[in-house]
């Protein structure tokens, strides 16, 4: 079983922990090249590439005191319907919480 942590963002982080919470999996998730859309569609196909079939999916919601807030939410709300198309369920962490 593996509990997995989402930071979408420019830079993502991902994280799979086991159940003794012990990482298994920790990375930086960029996507391709400098231009937007291909960069964040890019990410997110990553993204995807290393959610398997978890227990627990934690997203970091959307800080929209950031300067990057939009670019932030279409991230974030494109990994969240990636899920949902899996039909993997996630839970929403407040970005204070983390």
């Amino acid at each position: 079983m593996r509990f997995v942590g989402i930071d979408p963002s420019t830079k993502t982080g991902f994280i799979a922990l086991d159940e003794r919470g012990q990482v298994i999996v920790q990375n930086e998730l960029t996507g391709f090249g400098s231009v937007d859309p291909k960069r964040m569609r890019t990410m997110i196909v990553d993204i995807m590439a290393h959610v398997k079939e978890e227990k627990v999916i934690a997203i970091e919601s959307v800080g929209f005191a950031s300067q990057q807030a939009v670019q932030n939410g279409g991230i974030t709300w494109g990994v969240r319907m990636a899920l949902d198309g899996r039909k993997l369920n996630y839970i929403e962490v407040a970005p204070n919480a983390v």
